[in-house]
């Protein structure tokens, strides 16, 4: 079955005991298989050994302050904009936040995907965290998080879209707001 798929990897024999036990109970079955591959059935249908998805290529944008700049690997666009402190700054949104920036016209932002060694200070936190970490502890899966537009002041993560927001970034009171958006082309 894995061969077929082209998957080399293998399960162990504890690995297969497991599944044909999932299997018997007819509950759903999900297996990371490594290396990307994965093996699963939903709701009783056939079980599927699936490959691992495309990785996004690595992608960095320079952005002018206020502006906006096209993501062509992402199908979208990534816009700064100066802005008023507003409620749903403070609830959160995967799509949009409300950033304390210093940021003078004409400043050149960076927004890119992941780097091998990221970290990042999470709102709230008092220390860095590694940005690999961060995104494992809030479930963002593996083949997204390489879709994820950070948007970076030199080597600092400012925004993980609908992760956090650094902590030097929070919004208060007399703050310099702006907003970052990511829009969807239609």
């Amino acid at each position: 079955m894995f061969r077929g798929a082209g998957c080399r990897r293998r399960l162990s024999r504890g690995a297969l005991a497991h599944l044909h036990g999932l299997l018997a109970q007819r509950e759903p079955v999900a297996v990371d298989l490594g290396g990307g591959w994965r093996m699963e059935d939903s709701a009783g249908a056939e079980l599927r050994v699936l490959q691992p998805a495309a990785r996004t290529a690595p992608f960095a944008y320079n952005l002018e302050v206020p502006g906006e700049v096209r993501l062509g690997e992402l199908s979208s666009s990534f816009r700064l904009l100066p802005g008023c402190s507003e409620p749903w700054m403070f609830r959160g949104s995967p799509l949009r936040a409300g950033l304390d920036l210093a940021l003078e016209p004409g400043i050149q932002l960076t927004v890119r995907n992941r780097r091998p060694g990221d970290r990042v200070q999470p709102l709230g936190s008092r220390h860095h965290k590694k940005l690999k970490d961060l995104l494992i502890d809030h479930g963002v899966p593996r083949n997204e998080r390489d879709r994820l537009p950070l948007l970076c002041h030199s080597d600092r993560i400012l925004w993980v879209p609908g992760v956090t927001i650094d902590h030097e970034t929070r919004i208060r009171e007399g703050s310099r707001v702006w907003i970052a958006e990511i829009v969807p082309d239609e």
